[in-house]
């Protein structure tokens, strides 16, 4: 048993024929071996996140979530202290969130609101 960090893109916000607000979404990517550092990383997720829970983050999130845990990362490199051995779980998850990032674009975002995404959490 694993968990799972499922990540959607939000798009073409509409009204339908009843009036109802609509929007697609469409599934990125499964952070699935990384899905522990990433959640850890990405704004007040972590606390507020249960099993089968979805929540609204902001394309910014995914790049200061990447900030967060490179800074980490050279606190940890420049110390040599690695308290929590998270070192290689670090290095893992910075890989996989830049390549998120890069594939989806991201990195392209200057301001809040320009893109959401759904994050589910599943354990």
């Amino acid at each position: 048993m694993g968990t799972d960090l499922y990540v959607s893109e939000q798009s073409d916000f509409r009204i339908d024929d009843e009036g109802r607000s609509c929007y697609t979404v469409t599934n990125l990517h499964n952070f699935r071996h990384n899905s522990g550092i990433i959640l850890e990383n990405l704004s007040d997720l972590f606390f507020e996140l249960g099993n089968c829970c979805t929540k609204t983050v902001d394309a910014i999130d995914f790049i200061e979530c990447l900030h967060n845990m490179e800074e980490q990362l050279a606190k940890i490199n420049s110390t040599g202290i690695d308290e929590y051995n998270s070192k290689t779980e670090l290095e893992d998850g910075i890989e996989e969130l830049e390549w998120f990032i890069k594939d989806n674009n991201i990195d392209e975002v200057t301001e809040r609101g320009y893109r959401t995404f759904e994050v589910h959490l599943w354990y």
